[in-house]
């Protein structure tokens, strides 16, 4: 390919011209940004930060042709908190990507104690900091939120014990950050299947008393809110355990249990249909309700 011919034409690419009116500045732009570079040799790099808020199907569909014809000397750096809208797939398998993903940004046990000792400067202890890995997985903002807990206590052993994600500051950060930005009933959804230890669409249809529960599950998955999958079929999932903990105290606290209570009433030993070659036995004790999913080859 010639890089010195307009290469990011959009009158030539075969795209939807509505997508691109009133864009007529950025793609100058991006076609500058795609020509210019292929003429030197130091590598260019362009963020595009918080890329989760674009919210104009132009500038996403912009965004896409970019990183398709960018030469080899344009790195396009995306940050963004759910999967964008761009050809990551067929870019994976052309080994074309650099993924950063959340796994790959929690802390191991020794990462966690340096911040803790080193970059937050609590005098814990080696035990007490990996306890609060384990309870944290590692997230990097759970960790902080612990250590601004710890500042000032004399029983850190003791606080370190009973930290979960139903603290008041990790409740408030994912309340804010996290619950308050999503549309009213996926709040409902988390809300409501936040009593499971494990997930299955299935299973939440049960719960919820609607048809949509594999569907919302893929949804959160590519929301990246705090999702586990559990197999490489995406069939089973769980919360990652601070976000499950802050579900449950928030649902307490938006009704006092008082759904939980009637919802799981009468599932009493209910069997949940089959989730992809699993089944799963529900049961209540008291006003505790838990879900026990076990996979089987039945």
């Amino acid at each position: 390919m010639a890089w010195h011919q307009p290469v990011f034409d959009l009158r030539r690419a075969h795209v939807d011209a509505e997508h691109f009116r009133d864009l007529a500045a950025p793609i100058d732009a991006a076609t500058s940004l795609v020509n210019e570079p292929a003429a030197g040799s130091d590598p260019i790099a362009l963020v595009l930060d918080d890329y989760h808020l674009v919210d104009v199907e132009g500038v996403r569909a912009l965004t896409a042709l970019l990183v398709e014809h960018a030469p080899p000397r344009l790195h396009v750096v995306v940050t963004t908190r759910t999967e964008p809208d761009l050809p990551i797939a067929r870019m994976r398998a052309r080994s074309q990507v650099l993924e950063l993903r959340a796994e790959d940004l929690r802390f191991d046990a020794d990462e966690a104690t340096s911040f803790l000792t080193g970059s937050m400067g609590l005098a814990v202890t080696a035990a007490d900091a990996q306890e609060l890995h384990v309870r944290t997985e590692g997230w990097v903002a759970g960790l902080q939120l612990a250590a601004l807990s710890l500042h000032g206590r004399e029983d850190a052993a003791a606080f370190v014990r009973s930290f979960a994600g139903g603290h008041r500051y990790v409740v408030d950060y994912l309340t804010h950050e996290v619950l308050a930005r999503q549309p009213e009933r996926v709040r409902a959804f988390l809300l409501a299947v936040s009593v499971l230890d494990r997930l299955c669409g299935p299973l939440c249809d049960a719960l919820t008393g609607d048809d949509d529960g594999t569907a919302m599950l893929a949804h959160l998955e590519r929301a990246h809110l705090f999702l586990v999958p559990l197999d490489d079929e995406r069939r089973w999932y769980r919360f990652h355990a601070p976000f499950a903990d802050a579900l449950r105290a928030e649902a307490e606290r938006a009704d006092g249990g008082a759904a939980r209570r009637s919802t799981w009433r009468p599932a009493r030993g209910h069997r949940a249909p089959s989730c992809g070659g699993c089944w799963t036995t529900c049961a209540t004790t008291g006003d505790a309700p838990g879900c026990a999913a076990t996979p089987s080859s039945r």
